[in-house]
């Protein structure tokens, strides 16, 4: 009687615990973006800020870029479905955007605005550009 009792307890117990529940889910790694939003007409300017974000990533990252961990998007926000984008950032002219990103979820974002005043110093510009995303890699704005 007590075996029964025991082997009916232990069932029960077995039962309650479904061997086939879903694993719990594991937190996905973040991923840093960074944006680059333009319109449609470009001037010399624009396609500078744009070259030079695109060289300060491609350059000082470029195993992150591989890893997946950092992506760069180029984004014309008079397209119908990226218009968003200008009251989500609070866009006013050309701009390039850092967000950190936990799975599809955006945790914070920063827009850099002193890449209008440090185009004309190259070195400045990459530097100031490559340490936004440094930071947002480690998890800090």
């Amino acid at each position: 009687m007590k075996k029964a009792s025991a082997c009916l307890a232990l069932l029960f117990i077995l039962l309650s615990c479904p061997l086939w529940a879903a694993p719990v889910a594991v937190k996905p790694a973040s991923k840093v973006v960074v944006y680059y939003f333009h319109g449609t007409y470009r001037c010399k300017s624009c396609t500078r800020i744009e070259a030079l974000t695109r060289q300060a990533v491609q350059q000082g990252f470029a195993a992150e870029l591989k890893q997946g961990r950092l992506e760069l998007r180029v984004v014309n926000v008079e397209e119908p479905a990226n218009r968003h984008f200008v009251q989500d950032y609070g866009l006013y002219t050309k701009s390039v955007v850092v967000a950190e990103y936990q799975g599809q979820r955006q945790q914070r974002w920063q827009n850099l605005d002193q890449v209008w005043s440090l185009l004309g110093n190259e070195p400045a510009f990459k530097a100031y550009v490559a340490e936004a995303v440094r930071a947002h890699l480690k998890g800090r704005p």
